[in-house]
């Protein structure tokens, strides 16, 4: 019985003992929108969307998803460091004629994801 007691009241210790942290990791685009102002037939396009953690956790990105599969993302796939610089890049396939607009969804370790 005095075991059992025992490890209760060591459990119950180390649960106390620790402390818990608050993750505020964020993003924060220096732009949230792009506008290519005309591209050519079949010309392949990029972009760059920079952004920083401007939270006191690492921040990691854990997809980023487009409205459509002419848009390819690509993103850091290690942890960004509080006050870091990161950059996402979506290149466009422009084998579709026309106007076109398409949204790009990050989801990241952070309270206000996507």
């Amino acid at each position: 019985m005095k075991r059992i007691i025992f490890y209760f009241m060591l459990s119950f210790l180390i649960a106390c003992g620790h402390s818990t942290v608050k993750n505020d990791a964020s993003i924060k685009f220096s732009q949230s929108e792009y506008d290519f102002k005309g591209l050519d037939f079949k010309q392949d396009a990029s972009c760059i969307f920079k952004f920083e953690n401007p939270g006191q956790t690492p921040l990691v990105i854990r997809n980023v998803k487009t409205s459509c599969g002419w848009a390819v993302p690509d993103w850091p796939r290690h942890p960004i460091k509080p006050g870091k610089p990161g950059e996402i890049g979506v290149q466009y396939d422009t084998s579709h004629p026309g106007f076109f607009k398409k949204k790009i969804i990050v989801f990241y370790n952070g309270e206000n994801s996507p």
